[in-house]
């Protein structure tokens, strides 16, 4: 699902950066691999959540609260945005 480029960008502290990280990340935060919806027999909508290595039912009450993959995908997506070379590219 992340591809490569061949072109990279340099980071203020010297790392390498792939400019489609930002891309390839807002994929995987619309894809939501973490999260999966299905109806059960009364045809009501059943979300379920990949948590400590097994899928979880999602009370309708956590249904607006962030999974730890989503949260860590939107840090890496603000702290890849606080580098000036990326910001001016994107």
């Amino acid at each position: 699902m992340l591809g490569r480029s061949a072109e990279h960008l340099t980071a203020s502290d010297g790392r390498r950066v792939d400019p489609a990280s930002v891309i390839h990340l807002l994929g995987v935060l619309e894809a939501r691999p973490w999260e999966h919806e299905s109806t059960d027999k009364e045809g009501n909508t059943v979300v379920r959540r990949y948590v400590q290595n097994h899928w979880q039912k999602v009370p309708p009450g956590e249904l607006r609260k962030m999974h730890k993959c989503e949260i860590q995908i939107w840090l890496a997506i603000y702290n890849l945005m606080q580098d000036k070379e990326i910001r001016r590219r994107y």
